[in-house]
């Protein structure tokens, strides 16, 4: 009736949705990882792939071999969220600090 919901509508914008999130990641993604691995590899002083290095610099957090707190972990982590949010949610209007 009346009172309910357009599903057809709503299925189209989660599909254009999905599909313009796609898009972005096919456009975005490979940069901003690129991007996280140099700045991976600055914090851990070592070569190695995205994933390598991710799952590295996670055991160093939990060893407390870099510091939570550690300004370049921040920043690395606030650029990291920022290229992240660029791809699922381009209009997400806070900024995020690193202090």
């Amino acid at each position: 009736g009346a009172d309910q919901p357009d599903t057809g509508a709503f299925q189209m914008r989660l599909a254009r949705n999905a599909v313009d999130t796609v898009r972005r990641e096919l456009a975005l993604g490979d940069q901003a990882e690129q991007a996280a691995a140099t700045r991976m590899k600055a914090l851990l002083g070592r070569d190695g792939d995205y994933g390598a290095l991710n799952a590295a610099l996670a055991d160093a957090i939990r060893a407390g071999t870099i510091a939570w707190d550690d300004p370049q972990l921040l920043a690395h982590l606030a650029e990291t969220a920022r290229s992240m949010l660029a791809i699922d949610q381009p209009r997400y209007a806070h900024q995020l600090r690193t202090t």
